[in-house]
């Protein structure tokens, strides 16, 4: 309220001062009430685009895991995969080298694969699949390819992968 008085008061003082003489004083005053009374009129706003959101990627947001495993390509890894079988359901586990990453978002793949019996497996999880429990490295690979699908034709001690040490 005080403040409101003051620029009152300095506004009929200009108003007096500039019939009179204006001096250094009353030019000082004058100003500050430009300053006080006329506020400064902003352009308005430009209305904002309308965002179009991909109704694909919308409802395949819902579908992603908050955090995607992480493990590289060559690595050893369990794969934890929940099994139905009836109305039980239990986690089996798949164990071998990562041999491949396919994709990007909710449909991203990785290849697993592994020996079995002299007989090489190859699977292929989604990475967000809620049938996917976990994926835990066992080993880091390392590797100088994307995609190791030379391991196919390779057998015995010639199918390992050099361990990476962290």
């Amino acid at each position: 309220m005080l403040d409101e008085e003051k620029v009152v008061t300095k506004a009929e003082e200009t108003t007096e001062a500039v019939t009179e003489e204006p001096t250094a004083e009353t030019t000082e005053v004058v100003e500050e009430v430009a300053e006080v009374e006329t506020p400064a009129k902003k352009a308005p706003a430009p209305a904002p685009k309308p965002v179009y959101i991909d109704p694909l990627k919308f409802i395949a947001r819902d579908s992603m895991k908050a955090e995607p495993p992480k493990f590289d390509i060559g690595s050893m890894v369990k794969v934890h995969v929940k099994i139905r079988e009836g109305e039980r359901e239990r986690i089996q586990i798949f164990e071998g080298i990562v041999i491949a990453r396919n994709g990007s978002g909710v449909s991203e793949t990785f290849t697993v694969r592994r020996l079995s019996y002299g007989v090489g497996v190859e699977r292929v999880f989604p990475v967000h699949s809620p049938n996917v429990d976990k994926v835990e490295t066992v080993r880091y690979g390392r590797i100088r390819r994307a995609k190791l699908y030379y391991l196919r034709g390779r057998v015995g001690k010639a199918a390992k992968v050099r361990e990476r040490l962290r």
